[in-house]
């Protein structure tokens, strides 16, 4: 029997780059507003008189720049990261239009009084404005997946071509094979031994510990941060950071998976993967 081949609009896509790459999306986009109605003065913009043009067009541009913020840096970090399809990631485009091209219909109708229906006008400007953008958004968003599944397929099946790593963590020199994990409370501070920790998850003030004992996996929760927390075990290099929220042991790895979203890693006795965000993936290239 045939294999179904995956729905291509169901398939993981990452729901958000850096700050740095929302910005330049933000300004690109205002800046391509502001000449687009510079060169083309559509909704009757050739008849307004000279001095008035540049603000106008200006306007255009600000209402543009201030919806695109609201939506990439405000709105979109409330959506689950793990559950972003490329069809949200397509809708999601098709909003932030529609949104611009709203807004810019409220600027409008301050600017200039509609000799036919409102509503009407209305319409016809989003049809406008969706036209124009739908089809760059749904070519960019296919070609961007095409191009980070398959880079991060190929890079998760290099890393994977290398495992296991090392047989055993080295000792350290200074604390034996025990680790203490100081809690910033002064309370519930948590001895382990490295060999047995599995992940450190980092939520809001707490990070979460997830270690090996005997045949259970246990949790532990303690008032930290990643950072302090991966200072404890600076003597063992296969305890590495993966993410701004995670810590692995990568002895633990059985299994490197990856996607647009970016890289998994499937870890011995645990039911979830683990994420590895970009900058972290050459810890996981070395040997």
């Amino acid at each position: 029997m045939e294999e179904k081949k995956p729905n291509l609009f169901y398939q993981p896509y990452p729901l958000s780059g850096s700050r740095q790459r929302n910005w330049i999306i933000i300004i690109s986009i205002s800046l391509f507003v502001t000449f687009f109605m510079i060169i083309f003065q559509p909704f009757g913009l050739v008849n307004i008189p000279a001095r008035y043009k540049i603000p106008v067009f200006a306007g255009y541009g600000l209402i543009s720049f201030l919806v695109l913020v609201i939506n990439l840096l405000v709105v979109r970090k409330k959506f689950n990261a793990e559950n972003w399809k490329v069809f949200k990631e397509l809708f999601w485009n098709l909003w932030i239009i529609f949104s611009i091209g709203f807004a810019n219909f409220l600027f409008t109708t301050s600017l200039f009084e509609f000799h036919t229906s409102v509503i009407k006008s209305f319409i016809n400007l989003e049809l406008y404005t969706l036209a124009i953008g739908v089809f760059p958004v749904l070519i960019i968003t296919l070609l961007r997946y095409q191009y980070l599944n398959t880079t991060n397929t190929l890079t998760a099946k290099k890393i994977g071509s290398s495992l296991p790593w090392l047989p055993e963590l080295p000792a350290s020199k200074t604390s034996g094979f025990v680790v203490t994990i100081k809690s910033e409370s002064g309370k519930d501070n948590l001895e382990i031994d490295p060999h047995s920790l599995a992940y450190i998850e980092s939520k809001g003030n707490y990070v979460y510990i997830i270690f090996s004992d005997e045949d259970s996996i246990q949790k532990k929760m303690v008032r930290a941060t990643l950072s302090s927390v991966l200072s404890y075990f600076s003597d063992f290099s296969l305890i590495v950071q993966c993410h701004r929220s995670y810590i692995v042991n990568r002895n633990m790895v059985l299994q490197v998976n990856g996607n647009a979203q970016g890289l998994k890693l499937n870890l011995k006795n645990v039911n979830r993967e683990i994420p590895v965000s970009r900058p972290f993936i050459k810890i996981f290239s070395e040997q």
